[in-house]
């Protein structure tokens, strides 16, 4: 089998945590975390979901050519994902990174990767989607409204550049039919059984 890098993008309240979490519990996935500038949070692990460097670090990389892709993010912190993904190729686990679909757009039209991406884009019905997020947050009208609107131009964006686009609708007890959506798209990218 010829290894291939997992793009997963998503619309808020999807449950791609979830289900990438899932994914990496199978000892199928190795994740490619994103290099920060920002300060490492208590509870966070150096080189779990982010690899925390300096600002100074960054530009020095970004003189060295040595991003897929960045973007200036929430309080002038930088968020990318480095290169050194080409190299995970190598390995016997398949690469799996969440990105936005703009970050993903911006991958896809500055990098060449000859066919070895797989990109998911993961998305709920707005209702589900608004039901999702105040179960974790108190978010008035106002912010719900900027996140529906958000996830339309991500829709038509995901239209244009993911292989595929899976509906995520119902509560928690569809995780696991969700994960076997997943399941059964990733194996026929990759044209066989990657879970036996």
């Amino acid at each position: 089998m010829e290894n291939k890098i997992v793009f997963i993008s998503w619309v808020s309240g999807s449950g791609k945590t979830t289900i990438i979490k899932k994914l990496l519990k199978t000892d199928k996935f190795i994740y490619a975390p994103s290099y920060v500038t920002r300060k490492m949070r208590t509870w966070e692990i150096n080189g779990d979901k982010y690899n925390f460097i300096s600002e100074e670090k960054f530009k020095k990389s970004i003189e060295n050519w040595e991003f897929i892709e960045y973007e200036l993010e929430h309080q002038g912190w930088y968020y990318w994902t480095k290169h050194e993904i080409e190299k995970l190729l190598d390995w016997n686990k398949i690469p799996i990174k969440e990105v936005d679909v703009h970050g993903f757009k911006k991958i896809i039209q500055s990098w060449k990767f000859n066919g070895r991406i797989v990109s998911i884009f993961l998305d709920v019905p707005d209702d589900v989607m608004m039901q999702r997020m105040q179960w974790r947050d108190k978010i008035d009208q106002e912010e719900l409204n900027k996140r529906i609107e958000k996830a339309k131009v991500e829709r038509e964006i995901a239209k244009e550049i993911c292989d595929c686009i899976l509906d995520f609708r119902g509560g928690e007890n569809d995780l696991e039919k969700n994960f076997i959506k997943i399941k059964n798209t990733l194996n026929e990218q990759f044209g066989e059984d990657i879970f036996d």
